[in-house]
């Protein structure tokens, strides 16, 4: 767990509890999908690209970092409907930054990533570092073979990178000094295989997900996306320049992964933040039902009625309160 007060080296330590071995959650969460016949989406424009300012940042290396973003529209409410529209509409954002990682740090990562066989374990190609705020190779007794590195030799380069430049970056565009981080993978997408795409969803379990490219983007054509509406014709790919570049989205962004063809493979890495310690060590998503609750945002209400249906993450099963939020974000 990476929470303010505490170093990864005591956090590690921490987090040596035993528990039975179970399959990772990723298996079904990031599995593939048989690519879909497209040409590609029309590229997301960055705001400042329309001759507005960017916003500079300071990371607490030093440095004054330009952050771009790109604030997504929300459908128009129906015609018939009255509604006030809620707090959040057309307000989300990504968050882009050239350059988080260096070009050394993104290629050592992917090349630890590639020697472990930890993309062999699973059908979905991850190579999993953290789950559910607890390193693998300590909950799960990850064991390299011959002179492959295990996931621990993954962590050994990454828990540097999450201290000192990914969680301090995330915690400052989110506002939220206690982010603390949930999962972290590396993705591997192969164009010459099949199944290279990734359904459209929400990550339903991360208060905020930072993605981070750590190959050349121009060795493959595709990649991540988001869907700002509920049409796919609202679809927008989204554009990474080179190695190290990294884009954050909070949980109320539906997204996917679209890999067309390529030369190389695509490499990503992945870090999903839970909102403070609390929310990791419970599995709880309190954020979703916050701003439900607040009418702040109708996909927060779509992902409570999702929750209350099925009784998700910590949220007792409740069919008729799921069919009210439901109705209520279609309304807007």
């Amino acid at each position: 767990l990476f929470s303010a007060s505490k170093t990864s080296s005591e956090v590690a330590d921490q987090s040596k509890r035993t528990k039975p071995f179970t399959p990772s959650k990723f298996a079904a969460l990031m599995a593939g999908e048989v690519s879909s016949p497209s040409s590609g989406f029309e590229s997301l424009r960055w705001d400042d690209e329309d001759d507005n300012a960017s916003i500079v940042r300071r990371r607490g290396g030093g440095g004054d970092d330009v952050v771009h973003t790109a604030v997504l529209p929300d459908d128009e409410a129906p015609p018939n409907s009255s509604s006030i529209l809620p707090s959040l509409h057309n307000r989300r954002a990504l968050y882009y930054h050239p350059s988080l990682l260096t070009k050394d740090e993104s290629s050592s990562l992917q090349i630890a990533a590639e020697a472990s066989g930890l993309f062999e374990e699973f059908d979905s190609r991850c190579a999993v570092v953290i789950e559910d705020g607890m390193y693998q190779d300590q909950d799960k007794d990850v064991v390299s073979t011959g002179n492959a590195p295990s996931s621990s030799t993954i962590a050994s380069l990454l828990r540097p990178i999450l201290d000192t430049t990914i969680v301090p970056w995330a915690r400052e565009m989110c506002n939220t000094p206690s982010l603390t981080v949930a999962d972290a993978l590396i993705r591997s997408y192969d164009p010459a295989e099949e199944r290279q795409d990734l359904a459209t969803h929400y990550d339903n379990t991360a208060y905020a997900t930072v993605v981070v490219a750590l190959n050349d983007p121009t060795e493959y054509e595709g990649g991540l996306f988001v869907q700002t509406g509920a049409n796919v014709n609202t679809r927008k790919s989204v554009p990474f320049s080179s190695p190290g570049d990294a884009v954050l989205h909070r949980f109320d962004v539906m997204h996917g992964v679209n890999v067309r063809s390529g030369k190389k493979k695509r490499f990503s890495l992945v870090i999903w933040f839970g909102e403070d310690e609390d929310s990791v060590v419970t599995k709880t998503v309190p954020w979703v039902r916050r701003e439900a609750e607040e009418c702040a945002s109708v996909h927060a209400a779509f992902l409570y009625a999702v929750n209350s249906q099925s009784g998700l993450y910590g949220v007792d099963t409740n069919v008729q309160l799921a069919k009210d939020y439901y109705v209520w974000a279609s309304d807007r």
